[in-house]
């Protein structure tokens, strides 16, 4: 890597491009900034979700078959974007490449760590230790790629599409649409992206920016391993629904390769990058065995 030095401080030339490097006051600034923001959440998150949930001693909670493994895709996604985002904001800092690593998969597995902390002194959950090994994965396929090649070829991307299961149980799935988005896993898919010249001969003239996309999701899903529950007292069951896994095919697109330039395309990028493209696609499900959806996100 080499260095040139500037007016404003030294630059690192990367790919043509030159990024400026942060002194020692801007590194204790960022590290400072870091542990606020995790403090910070934690408290948050405590207050608005934990507080009155404590359970007065630590528990392991064994959810390995909960929500047809959809929750650890959760947890699996969540972690690998959290790494790639603190490995580009600590892009700046005037350190080796090692170290940024190390940062990048350290703050994300605390962060998923003390949450499940949290779970362990909670009345209705537990520490899952399914949930770490789904959140150690998430990092260890940041790790492997950045290591090895520098950069991620397998990228990890979510899409949602509309699912009325969440009106049989709102307090569970969601009550609205961007809450659905979050809690209510039969509308969710997380996908796997990769670059679809890499899979065929070199010598083709596939764009770098096409990928071929790898997708799981889930249906029939009104409980965590059942559907059945208890409301106000009253059992309530809705067995006649099936609970299954899907499995689909599709392609894709890499935003951030596209030969567009432009601040706007850069905000937009960043808000997007991590959105699965509707495409065409091609699913298998224990329900309906094969289906082509025309257009599917």
């Amino acid at each position: 890597m080499s260095t040139v030095h500037a007016r404003s401080g030294p630059v690192v030339a990367d790919t043509g491009k030159q990024v400026r490097l942060w002194n020692e006051k801007e590194a204790a600034g960022f590290y400072t900034g870091t542990g606020l923001v995790f403090a910070g959440s934690m408290a948050v998150l405590y207050y608005a979700w934990y507080r009155h949930d404590n359970a007065g001693r630590f528990r392991f909670f064994n959810d390995l078959n909960a929500w047809r493994g959809m929750d650890k895709m959760g947890h699996f996604t969540s972690t690998w974007w959290a790494c790639q985002w603190v490995y580009e904001a600590s892009q700046p800092l005037n350190i080796p490449a090692r170290q940024k690593l190390i940062l990048s998969i350290g703050i994300p597995v605390l962060f998923m760590s003390t949450v499940e902390v949290f779970d362990g002194f909670s009345q209705g959950y537990g520490f899952s230790v399914p949930d770490m090994v789904a959140n150690g994965v998430g990092a260890s396929l940041f790790f492997v790629q950045q290591h090895f090649w520098q950069r991620q070829d397998f990228v990890i991307k979510a899409s949602f599409h509309e699912n009325h299961l969440y009106k049989l149980r709102p307090e569970l799935l969601g009550a609205g649409v961007p809450e659905t988005w979050l809690k209510n896993y039969n509308g969710q898919t997380i996908w796997m992206s990769y670059p679809l010249n890499k899979l065929i001969p070199v010598n083709t003239a596939i764009p770098d920016w096409l990928c071929l996309s790898a997708g799981i999701g889930a249906g029939g899903l009104l409980g965590s391993e059942s559907n059945t529950w208890s409301s106000k007292g009253q059992l309530v069951s809705y067995n006649q629904v099936q609970r299954y896994s899907r499995y689909l095919l599709s392609f894709d697109i890499d935003l951030c390769k596209l030969p567009l330039k432009g601040r706007f395309w850069s905000m937009f990028t960043s808000t997007f990058r991590w959105v699965k493209l509707p495409f065409p696609a091609i699913e298998y499900s224990g329900i309906r065995k094969w289906q082509v959806h025309p257009f599917y996100w």
